[in-house]
């Protein structure tokens, strides 16, 4: 971690480091955190719990973007040669 406006570096927080993917949501104002299953945890910049999201018969884990939309193809199989993508504008306003 690097503070604003300083050169220090300094150990990013465990709540940080224990998912695997990191995505900037709610305008710039939270984090989704997302691991290997169906689950998000959304955290403020301070790293407090704001709460949790759950998708069922996902496939792969749900990849939340900048606008709040979450999506994820629902069929990851090597060989299947159409996916069908879902998802869910605005879910993270």
């Amino acid at each position: 971690i690097i503070p604003s406006g300083s050169a220090d570096l300094s150990q990013a927080p465990a709540w940080l480091t224990r998912r695997k993917s990191l995505s900037i949501v709610l305008g710039g104002r939270a984090y989704a955190l997302a691991d290997d299953d169906c689950g998000l945890e959304i955290r403020d910049s301070d790293g407090q719990l704001c709460g949790t999201i759950s998708f069922l018969n996902c496939r792969i884990p749900p990849q939340p973007g900048f606008d709040g939309t979450v999506a994820f193809p629902m069929n990851s199989s090597a060989y299947v040669t159409e996916q069908t993508l879902v998802s869910w504008p605005g879910l993270l306003r």
